[in-house]
């Protein structure tokens, strides 16, 4: 009540331990459920370490901790549903991780902030996408911006510009081999001085 407490409530066709309150049969309290050979259980959660606790619904909602000292996890999961599981696992040295074997998203109404003190890293075994319907910010406070490509690097603006600029000093654009400026329209080059050097 008030808001507090828990909730397990017998399904249909379970064995439970009954009380009654002052021994009066009027007043009937459901203590607990009880194992029966009509009730298989699917569920293994004894070991002779005793270090495994869970809970599992008929719906196969299952909530199991692993009290293994020093590699303590908590397993969420659904057994009818393939690859629904997520394990996340304490390690002794403070980290934590979230596995899954099939897919993860994370939905939210409003935003969604990942902060770390040091680094943050994002790694795919094939592709990694960014998309915004509006903007994409890419600053740094201190130091570089680096972007590499083993082939191909593209730059394109579908409906508008593309501006490079270089605020305080020097705009850079080599390559090892022929480097190409072609426009359907006029090409300009403007300077205080522009020169054009043919070494050849």
């Amino acid at each position: 009540g008030d808001g507090k407490g828990q909730l397990f409530t017998p399904e249909v066709g379970s064995q439970v331990l009954v009380g009654y309150e002052h021994g009066l049969a009027e007043f009937p309290v459901v203590l607990g459920n009880l194992f029966h050979e009509r009730n298989p259980q699917s569920a293994k959660y004894t070991n002779p370490q005793n270090n495994l606790k869970g809970l599992q619904t008929a719906g196969g909602n299952k909530f199991v901790m692993n009290e293994v000292a020093g590699a303590q996890t908590i397993l969420l999961s659904n057994s009818n549903n393939k690859d629904t599981a997520i394990l996340v696992s304490f390690e002794g040295d403070g980290s934590i991780t979230i596995k899954s074997n099939g897919p993860i998203m994370l939905t939210s109404g409003d935003t969604i902030t990942l902060e770390a003190k040091k680094n943050i890293a994002l790694r795919a075994g094939e592709d990694i996408t960014l998309e915004a319907k509006k903007n994409v910010t890419i600053e740094t406070q201190e130091e570089d911006v680096a972007v590499r490509a083993h082939k191909e690097l593209i730059l394109k603006a579908i409906n508008d510009n593309v501006t490079l600029e270089a605020e305080s000093k020097k705009l850079l654009a080599s390559a090892a081999d022929n480097m190409e400026l072609t426009s359907t329209a006029v090409i300009k080059v403007s300077g205080q001085d522009v020169k054009l050097n043919n070494p050849g």
